[in-house]
């Protein structure tokens, strides 16, 4: 049986992130001894039965992320028991281009954040070249995981019932998910689940908009093979300095506004942004609205978009173009590499689409995630949708 550990570190040499090397601070256990000449990679070791005064092996791990992320350095793997972890971390270490800092859950999902702060994150991490792998979160505060650094990617977890901000904090808002720092470039979120965003506290911040599942707030990301469910308002959310940004293959279905957001503000705009393939279905107002500024944003419309309000498939408010679709509450479906499909031309749309069940669409994209190990774990845990 393949575990998750090998699974996402071949994920992480297919994307390109080629030989993991390390800095490991100093260690008064039996972990493995550290060649700084020769960069050898640093395996760290976190359980619930450990003790931050251990030395963070495998046989004297340590309790928390968050003392991990005070002592690590470049290239230092961290390990996650299986188990609950309550409270907030905050991780601060930092990797290199070719040492980059991997927090991992041993068994996917296996691994427990549970946050206790109301109107808060969950885990803050501002380290640059850090990956976060395989976690499940919840929790009681308005965000779950945040990022402040560059190079940062969150892969595989699953992120859930995050309660959003209470009245105090509603033009604050909250994410499941969210790269918040304007000033910071090519963060990921790749293959993670994330539902019942904001809905815990939502009656406290009537008439608010800022909520959702994914939020990008910077330039150059991806966002790729996500699925995001009943968020409060958006699935995808891009603003602020978001541009550059690409968004494939993800499914965001069932949210309180739309599957989709691509926009921007101070003035500028969001430029040469490309969204392909993904499944908006079954959202409240718009599968993909497009607020962007720039009426050439997007390269490739073929996805599934569902919830048209009145005959709009895409709003596209920044720009002069609008593709119209007629109404149908199952969704419709532009076949992927048609000679009529809206990135050729955006005028034959109706000659292109395929009608969909409602809960056929729903089961699909569930299963797309399953056959692809993000929503079953090696233990047959099952995200149960």
């Amino acid at each position: 049986m393949i575990t998750n550990v090998n699974r996402v570190l071949c994920l992480i040499f297919l994307l390109g992130c080629g030989t993991i090397a390390a800095q490991g601070a100093a260690d008064n256990s039996d972990g493995l001894s550290v060649n700084v000449a020769n960069a050898a990679v640093r395996h760290y070791y976190i359980a619930p039965t450990g003790r931050d005064s251990n030395g963070g092996s495998a046989t004297h791990p340590w309790a928390t992320i968050g003392h991990a992320g005070m002592v690590i350095g470049p290239g230092a793997i961290v390990h996650v028991a299986p188990g609950t972890y309550t409270g907030y971390i905050d991780t601060r270490a930092s990797g290199t281009s070719s040492s980059r800092i991997t927090y991992i859950s041993d068994a996917q999902w296996g691994a427990k954040i549970v946050g206790n702060r109301v109107d808060h994150s969950t885990w803050h991490n501002y380290g640059n070249y850090v990956d976060i792998i395989g976690f499940e979160l919840t929790s009681v505060g308005r965000m779950g995981l945040y990022n402040d650094g560059s190079f940062v990617r969150y892969m595989g977890n699953h992120v859930h019932d995050i309660a959003g901000p209470t009245s105090a904090m509603c033009d604050m808002g909250g994410a499941g998910i969210m790269h918040g720092n304007y000033s910071a470039a090519r963060d990921e979120m790749i293959g993670n689940v994330v539902h019942d965003i904001g809905l815990i506290n939502s009656a406290q911040c009537p008439g608010y908009v800022t909520v959702h599942g994914l939020y990008l707030a910077n330039r150059r990301g991806r966002i790729i093979d996500n699925l995001v469910i009943r968020a409060r308002d958006y699935g995808i959310h891009l603003y602020h300095s978001a541009t550059d940004v690409i968004v494939a293959n993800n499914t965001s279905l069932q949210n309180g506004a739309s599957g989709l957001v691509v926009g921007n503000s101070g003035g500028g705009a969001d430029n040469n942004t490309l969204v392909t393939n993904n499944i908006f279905a079954y959202n409240q107002k718009y599968g993909f609205r497009d607020d962007s500024g720039n009426a050439n944003l997007v390269a490739d419309l073929d996805a599934i978009v569902a919830d048209i309000e009145e005959t709009e498939a895409v709003r596209q408010t920044g720009g002069d173009r609008q593709i119209d679709c007629r109404r149908d509450e199952r969704g419709i479906r532009w076949r992927e590499g048609s000679a009529d499909s809206p990135r050729e031309n955006p005028t034959a749309v109706s000659s292109a689409i395929r009608l969909y069940d409602r809960d056929l669409v729903f089961r699909e994209a569930v299963q797309s995630r399953r056959e692809a190990s993000i929503c079953r774990g090696d233990d047959g845990h099952r995200f149960a949708c």
